[in-house]
């Protein structure tokens, strides 16, 4: 089914539907990111995660509309660990716990049952983020970490913050739902 742009005055009842991505979401995706005011990507970027890495990515649907996203993958360095690159939930889907849920269904995925670990990079002033990591790791049952990671000197001359290192687990087991 062909998703649609979320509308930003609508409601979402949940439960959504969740599934991996295809390479027609990207620009939902894309759009999705952008209202989000997530980091600036290209939406080639989003169609290449969804194409190469659907396994480590979810998206979730809601009436046809984009309602969220996680896009990730698993560093080559690290094969145990899921990394979460970006995570978007539509303006009417928020508060209700989405972000976490899908975090989690990903998890719960075959392609990913040996992983033990979920990092993130998040910037210290995102304190959405540091609710949704720290709800994951309720979710899981997993220790939760935080340490500094890039310096914000590391991004030359682009206002950025520093991005610091979000690492929960070990964690053994996937609840459902």
């Amino acid at each position: 089914m062909e998703i649609m742009p979320f509308d930003q005055h609508g409601s979402v009842a949940l439960p959504v539907a969740c599934r991996p991505p295809r390479p027609s979401d990207a620009r939902h995706l894309w759009r999705l990111a952008r209202d989000s005011a997530l980091e600036d990507n290209s939406s080639y970027a989003y169609a290449l995660l969804c194409a190469h890495f659907p396994d480590t990515c979810i998206v979730a649907v809601e009436r046809r509309a984009l309602a969220g996203f996680v896009v990730g993958y698993r560093p080559p360095r690290a094969p145990d660990t899921m990394f979460v690159w970006q995570v978007a939930v539509a303006g009417p889907a928020r508060g209700r716990g989405l972000g976490t849920d899908m975090i989690v269904q990903l998890l719960d995925r075959e392609e990913l049952a040996d992983a033990r670990f979920l990092e993130a990079t998040v910037t210290p002033s995102n304190d959405a983020s540091h609710r949704l990591f720290q709800a994951a790791a309720r979710r899981l049952g997993a220790p939760f970490d935080v340490r500094p990671f890039f310096a914000a000197d590391l991004f030359g001359e682009a206002e950025h913050e520093p991005e610091d290192l979000y690492r929960i687990g070990p964690f053994s087991h996937r609840p459902s739902g």
